[in-house]
C-alpha cells in the first residue's frame, strides 16, 4: 500500500527542520531546509513540502533576501 503523500506545511520562517513523517526513531535524520521566499522546498528524505507564508512575512525582510 502506497504512503499517502504529505500535505504542503506553510512556514513563516526562511528556513524549517524536518525531523520525518514518524518522529525522531523512523531512520530520518534530522535536516535544516532553506525555504526561499516565495518558493517551496521538498525534504530529500521524506518528500515533506515547505513554502514560505507570503502574507506573513514583513517587507525588508523579503527585500533582503531578493
Amino acid at each position: 500500500m502506497p504512503i499517502p503523500p504529505l500535505p504542503l506545511q506553510v512556514v513563516t520562517n526562511s528556513s524549517v527542520v524536518c525531523s520525518g513523517r514518524e518522529g525522531p526513531d523512523s531512520g530520518h535524520p534530522r535536516v535544516f531546509l532553506a525555504v526561499p521566499y516565495g518558493g517551496e522546498v521538498l525534504c530529500p528524505y521524506c518528500s515533506r513540502r515547505f513554502t514560505r507564508d507570503l502574507s506573513r512575512g514583513s517587507s525588508s525582510q523579503a527585500a533582503a533576501e531578493a
